[in-house]
């Protein structure tokens, strides 16, 4: 069995689409807001300001 996951941004971590193009093979695409630039951005600052 095998099973590729492609992450991309998304404003909730869900999962978004599954198929299986061949006999237990598998794919997913998940989607979170850790991959987001923005998001990402906001978290550093929200850090650096607590120092």
């Amino acid at each position: 069995r095998s099973l590729i996951v492609t992450f991309e941004c998304g404003i909730e971590n869900q999962i978004v689409n599954v198929q299986e193009p061949n006999r237990c093979q598998y794919t997913i695409t998940f989607k979170t807001p850790l991959l987001c630039a923005k998001a990402i951005t906001e978290e550093l600052l929200d850090k650096h300001e607590e120092l």
